[in-house]
């Protein structure tokens, strides 16, 4: 048993744990997340790359390198300090590294090793991270996902009232939630993008929480945009954050969510023909016979209709096929 590796391998499924533990956020009643953002590295551009990235302090923070195989790491401090391997216990920095060992973290991490950076209490500001690889790297993607524990900030994302899925046609409202404790932050920078199945961007979305519109309340820390989707089919909705905490620290974060969008079921167009029918010719009418036009697919299945009849006099027949 490798000791060490078995130790960030443990903190690196914490520290997604606790990222997805919220709090839930009134009135919405959605759970909220401490903050995190992914920055992606493009590493064919040349064999030394870097990021710079807000920390907002917090009980701790982690950088998670995926893949992280022939790479090596330097941390830049707010105060101009570069801590690596070497230098990092002077400065409550570790190093390390984790392997998937079994399919939750192969689905939720990387195939290959994935380097970790953690700090407890960080000091607030901003961070650059250095990535040096081989002249010829093995990996040219590479995702650096940064997560702070403990700062206060949480973040959310929901769609009109909840919704999972709608049906084509049908207009919706996404929310993104931005709270410092119980407190609404505003004037952030919210926007993001809707992607279909195929990773491609079909919209570009501008959040506001200024009361206009789609939004309902200004101030209230729940950014709104209306959207409605133009075909059938699974989106991705990704969301990218820009604000300032109370104290005037910067910070960036990413969320967002996912949502169905269903073919139109088949609905009444409100037209109709209706004709009385004497069955056994005594001149009385023995049943009524209605066609209604629709519009939309009719799918196989069974189908219910509810019809009243009201008479002349006020009185009604409810019945239902």
């Amino acid at each position: 048993m490798n000791i060490k590796t078995d130790c960030y391998r443990i903190w690196l499924i914490l520290l997604l744990v606790l990222a997805n533990q919220g709090v839930l956020a009134e009135p919405t009643q959605v759970m909220l997340q401490p903050i995190s953002t992914v920055y992606p590295i493009d590493m064919s551009a040349g064999p030394t790359q870097s990021v710079t990235f807000p920390v907002v302090g917090g009980k701790s923070f982690g950088l998670i390198v995926m893949p992280g195989d022939d790479f090596t790491l330097k941390l830049k401090l707010p105060d101009g300090t570069w801590v690596d391997p070497q230098n990092a216990a002077l400065y409550g920095v570790n190093f390390g590294e984790t392997r998937p060992t079994n399919i939750y973290e192969l689905f939720f991490f990387s195939q290959k090793n994935s380097q970790v950076i953690t700090m407890q209490n960080p000091p607030p500001g901003w961070y650059e991270l250095q990535i040096d690889s081989p002249a010829v790297p093995t990996t040219e993607a590479v995702s650096v996902r940064v997560i702070t524990i403990g700062s206060g900030i949480r973040t959310g994302f929901i769609v009109s009232d909840g919704q999972l899925s709608v049906l084509l046609g049908q207009p919706v409202t996404f929310a993104t939630m931005l709270f410092e404790g119980s407190s609404p932050i505003t004037g952030a920078v919210v926007q993001g993008k809707v992607l279909n199945s195929h990773k491609m961007e079909v919209a570009s979305l501008v959040f506001t929480d200024d009361g206009q519109g789609a939004d309902q309340q200004a101030g209230d820390g729940l950014y709104s945009v209306p959207y409605e989707p133009q075909q059938a089919g699974g989106y991705l909705i990704s969301v990218n954050i820009q604000g300032t905490t109370r104290s005037a620290q910067p910070f960036e974060a990413v969320t967002g969510g996912r949502l169905v969008v269903n073919p139109p079921d088949i609905k009444l167009t409100g037209s109709y023909r209706d004709q009385g029918v004497d069955e056994d010719g005594d001149e009385y009418f023995d049943y009524a016979r209605f066609e209604f036009d629709t519009e939309g697919p009719r799918s196989e299945g069974t189908y219910f209709l509810h019809l009243i009849l009201e008479a002349s006099n006020g009185k009604q027949v409810d019945s239902f096929w």
